[in-house]
């Protein structure tokens, strides 16, 4: 988003809030295979899933 916000332009700007949009999903996605594969307990996960889906909002 920085780079995004650096270059200046809109269109840059948002170019790179979708590329945190999807770095979110990715994120996402990893912490439940991660919670599949029993390398966190099932609190940390619903506190990491919230707190990622809070940054999805805020980017949205």
């Amino acid at each position: 988003m920085a780079e995004g916000f650096d270059r200046g332009t809109k269109p840059e700007f948002r170019r790179f809030l979708y590329i945190a949009l999807a770095s979110t999903s990715e994120v996402k996605s990893t912490l439940y295979l991660a919670s599949r594969l029993n390398y966190m307990n099932s609190e940390l996960f619903e506190q990491l899933l919230s707190q990622s889906q809070e940054i999805s909002r805020i980017i949205n």
